[in-house]
């Protein structure tokens, strides 16, 4: 027996709407051609109407004149009327009288008018007034000629939206939401009945910010301190505290799941059921859906709000962040670019670079064509005291990073030969991780890079005696710090236990999942900032000088100032799962060459302007 998304009351199969609020039944195909069930909350209104059926041509205040029912929710029916004093067709919201002589609702309403009349975004249903004086009272609303998302959902024939036309609504919801916390307003009640889909496509927010104050109303009358609809309910929300933007970030992971994948992703024999799975299932990706979109889906739904998405602009720049499918090859001739083969004709490394940066969003590309990712200031706690932690990444610590430069990958083969003219590793393959270098290798490797690319090099002094030059602009191995806080995501310090998602098969290339030697470089999913493989694959040499942690904050550190080991960190394809967490740290002397060894590559940002 299914269960109303609205109020959680127990629906009959055969009914087509919630008896109890009157939302429409999913099960049922035909649910716009059947009326709700009469006088379930309201009895009757004013004029000896009852709000939920005003008949065509019923006139309030000698403006508005209804035409059409358009729809009933859970503390109002909807009106298509012609307001005679602006000359065109509006929706009004005439409330229940059920909430009439609730005078904290009235009340509260009057305070929240001044916010909603004020928020004007295209994406947004605008209201242009709360009518409370007269016999009936409404919200006058734009007029918006389309469906909801529901409506698109039963479309097709499996339900199911195209990923590519979620993806458009999804940007649109974004900008519409960036809109509505402007004004310090949260919706708490986004769902694919509240976001209306125009005949052109155009995507329109509803029920924002009012629906709580009737729905603490409700509460109140059921005695009960949740509201909401409870399948898109966050775990803050269930529980009444700390609810804020991240609760609507939520709730739109939950609408996107929906649309992808024609179902509901909470549902139960119970209220009780339903709130269980909130509060403890973890998320399982959606297939065949992009990797990319199910990561934003699975972020959005972290359980822990300080760790979800905090705004959704930084949703939407996810959603938004365009991806060169293929590393860029590094010849001396330009022809073998893949651009190059693209276009089928010779071009300049000008041109490459300038064709590259429309395609990037945030990455920086350098003039061989290198991805490298920005990773932003930040603060960040490094280290570990989880379960599986070793005595060496303790103490957990406060470190402040400066803004810099990191691979999206790890150098590649490919890369490594058009830089250094061979090839050492041992599993052999363009695609795949240089591996079988040693930590001076690395250190040359990056020297050569940026003489290549006419930069300073970073690295001066001989074997045994390596010295860094912090201010150089060239190519350089990533601190063990700068490494840590690019691995988990730039700043949320205990997100994922790995490198972009707590389940490691989503992310990462380890011993018993993937078989003997190393994988094709960027296969498994990107972390939060775009960054590949850096839970397993190949172990990645770090600047640093092996030493212990100390407890206090630290700014910047580049490991310690004695000692004869290089740091390392990642994991790789002969390591178990409790090696490739982004607090594991290991250690090897420089000299050595193996084939799980890889790195990947650094830069500082040297201008204000970079960052």
């Amino acid at each position: 027996m299914p269960f109303c998304s609205n109020c959680g009351n127990k629906i009959e199969e055969h009914d087509k709407f919630c008896p109890n609020c009157g939302t429409p039944n999913r099960s049922s195909k035909d649910t716009a051609s059947t009326k709700p069930a009469q006088g379930t909350i309201l009895e009757h209104g004013s004029y000896g109407q009852s709000n939920s059926e005003l008949p065509k041509g019923f006139e309030i205040e000698g403006r508005y004149r209804i035409e059409q029912k358009l729809g009933k929710g859970g503390f109002g029916t909807v009106y298509k009327a012609w307001d005679s004093n602006v000359d065109e067709y509006k929706a009004l919201k005439v409330i229940d009288n059920i909430f009439y002589d609730d005078k904290r609702v009235i009340t509260s309403l009057k305070k929240e008018t001044k916010l909603l009349l004020k928020l004007n975004s295209k994406h947004v249903v605008r209201i242009f007034d709360v009518h409370l004086q007269g016999d009936v009272k409404f919200i006058d609303m734009e007029y918006i000629d389309g469906g909801d998302l529901v409506d698109l959902m039963l479309s097709y024939e499996d339900e199911k939206v195209p990923e590519e036309r979620v993806i458009e609504i999804a940007k649109q919801i974004c900008q519409g939401m960036i809109d509505i916390h402007a004004h310090n307003i949260i919706h708490k009640d986004l769902k694919p009945q509240n976001v209306i889909l125009t005949k052109s496509g155009q995507i329109k927010i509803m029920d924002f910010g009012i629906s709580e104050t009737f729905r603490s109303s409700m509460s109140r009358m059921k005695e009960t301190s949740k509201s909401g609809t409870p399948a898109y309910m966050s775990p803050e929300q269930l529980l009444g505290k700390d609810v804020g933007k991240e609760s609507d970030i939520w709730s739109f992971g939950v609408m996107l799941y929906e649309l992808l994948s024609g179902k509901q992703l909470y549902t139960g024999s119970s209220l009780n059921e339903v709130y269980f799975q909130i509060q403890n299932r973890e998320y399982t990706k959606i297939d065949p859906v992009s990797s990319k979109l199910n990561f934003v889906i699975e972020k959005c739904l972290v359980k822990k709000h300080i760790n979800r998405y905090r705004l959704f602009e930084d949703v939407l720049n996810q959603l938004t962040k365009k991806k060169i499918n293929k590393q860029l090859i590094i010849t001396e001739d330009v022809e073998y670019n893949e651009l190059a083969k693209e276009h089928k004709t010779n071009i300049t490394n000008e041109i490459i670079e300038t064709k590259i940066n429309e395609l990037s969003n945030h990455d920086h590309i350098s003039k061989t064509g290198i991805e490298m990712i920005r990773v932003k200031s930040g603060e960040f706690i490094m280290g570990s005291n989880e379960i599986e932690a070793k005595p060496k990444e303790i103490p957990k610590h406060k470190v402040t990073i400066d803004s810099f430069y990191i691979g999206k990958y790890p150098v590649s083969q490919q890369l490594w030969k058009g830089i250094m003219g061979n090839n050492p590793s041992e599993y052999i393959g363009e695609r795949k991780p240089v591996e079988n270098v040693s930590w001076y290798d690395a250190v040359e490797f990056c020297n050569k890079l940026s003489d290549k690319e006419g930069l300073e090099k970073c690295y001066i002094g001989s074997v045994g005696n390596i010295r860094c030059n912090w201010n150089a602009n060239g190519y350089r191995l990533p601190t063990e710090a700068e490494w840590e806080f690019s691995a988990r995501g730039g700043g949320s310090s205990e997100l994922y236990k790995y490198s972009g998602s707590n389940n490691i098969d989503d992310v990462c290339v380890y011993l018993s999942k993937n078989g003997i030697g190393s994988k094709e470089i960027g296969t498994k999913m990107p972390n939060e900032l775009g960054i590949y493989d850096m839970s397993g694959n190949v172990w990645e040499w770090c600047w640093d000088l092996y030493g212990e942690y100390i407890s206090k904050t630290v700014s910047n550190p580049t490991g310690s100032t004695e000692g004869t080991h290089r740091v390392y960190r990642g994991g790789c394809w002969y390591s178990y799962s409790s090696h490739c967490r982004c607090a594991f740290r290991s250690k090897n002397h420089p000299m050595v060459k193996n084939a799980f060894i890889g790195f990947r590559i650094a830069r500082s940002i040297m201008n204000s302007h970079e960052d």
